[in-house]
């Protein structure tokens, strides 16, 4: 099948009954009416009627009869069109949709969910004939893996893709705006390291690139993508700018317009900054981290790598550098006065 056309034979017209016009010519009456092509656009179509010596009435009856053929053909091709219509086929068009309006990182997030949660269920059936009641076990199967927050990721996918066949006008409503997600376990509570845990951290990791790093999230408070998206030209003496981010080693905007802003570079950030600054030469332009390429590192690697394996022996909670900006903001005053590490 094939959608663009279908999408663009539905966005100009739907099924319009046609009466059809007769027209006289030289050797008897034809009838013209139009058709949609298969590239989604209308064409005029004349067609002989009958003789030039029928009546007016024997020209309406033909007329007729042969016009409730053409509407009856018309409607019931363009309904099975969107009949067949699968959820797997709709999901190419909702994802080139999605790589127009949304950020970088929220399309990668939606694909990793349709492939691990929403392809196998959801791609071979009908756009047309899905169910609040479909959505609704569908949710209850994922109950026992999921937890609160990420079975709302799933259904907000799946409602957006029909909310989006809506306004095609490929459905007439959405019926994930009726299910309800059944009630499943709360996400984990957010950790926070202590001054004390944050301090071991950073004494314990080697490298020097990978302590800034870290301290940018623990001590500033920034996400380790903004961390990973942060280049020399956003660095300054008393200030760092957060401007972009990086995801899986993608450059992108970050996560929300709050997120921009400048941060005060306080200890240990400022001794690490110029550390770090001197071991790359006196970098001025470019980005803060970067893989051999030269292209900005892909963070969870990066902390994989060069931060986890220390973390862990001196933090027996650790769970990632995310969790970190969590005690950023109650823990810089009197980290302040710890021993401060150096590269």
């Amino acid at each position: 099948m094939n959608i663009q056309a279908l999408l663009q034979s539905n966005r100009q017209r739907r099924f319009r009954k046609q009466r059809g016009t007769v027209v006289q010519r030289a050797d008897g009456h034809y009838l013209r009416y139009y058709v949609d092509n298969a590239d989604g656009n209308r064409r005029k179509v004349t067609e002989k009627l009958c003789g030039l010596d029928s009546s007016k009435s024997t020209i309406e009856t033909a007329r007729r009869r042969r016009m409730k053929a053409i509407n009856g053909e018309a409607h019931r091709g363009r309904t099975a069109s969107i009949m067949d219509l699968t959820i797997g086929n709709f999901w190419k068009t909702y994802l080139e949709h999605a790589k127009k309006e949304l950020r970088w990182s929220t399309v990668h997030g939606y694909e990793g969910i349709w492939s691990q949660y929403l392809e196998k269920e959801l791609a071979s059936l009908s756009l047309t004939r899905y169910r609040t009641a479909d959505g609704y076990h569908f949710l209850s199967k994922l109950n026992s893996k999921l937890n609160r927050n990420s079975l709302a990721h799933v259904r907000s996918l799946a409602s957006g893709m029909f909310s989006y066949a809506v306004n095609l006008g490929l459905i007439d409503r959405n019926p994930w705006h009726e299910v309800k997600s059944p009630k499943a376990r709360a996400p984990r509570p957010k950790a926070a390291y202590t001054v004390k845990e944050t301090t071991a951290i950073l004494n314990a990791i080697q490298r020097t690139d990978a302590k800034l790093f870290f301290a940018l999230c623990a001590i500033l408070g920034m996400r380790p993508s903004e961390s990973a998206g942060v280049r020399w030209e956003n660095v300054f003496e008393t200030e760092v700018q957060v401007r972009q981010s990086v995801v899986k080693g993608h450059p992108d905007q970050l996560k929300t317009e709050q997120s921009q802003g400048s941060l005060p570079v306080i200890e240990p950030v400022k001794s690490l900054m110029v550390a770090w600054r001197a071991q790359c030469g006196g970098a001025s332009t470019g980005w803060l981290f970067t893989r051999l390429n030269g292209q900005p590192i892909q963070h969870s690697n990066f902390v994989k790598l060069y931060i986890k394996p220390f973390a862990e022996k001196v933090c027996p909670r650790w769970c990632g550098c995310y969790p970190a900006r969590h005690g950023a903001a109650s823990g810089v005053e009197p980290f302040l006065q710890e021993p401060h590490p150096s590269g």
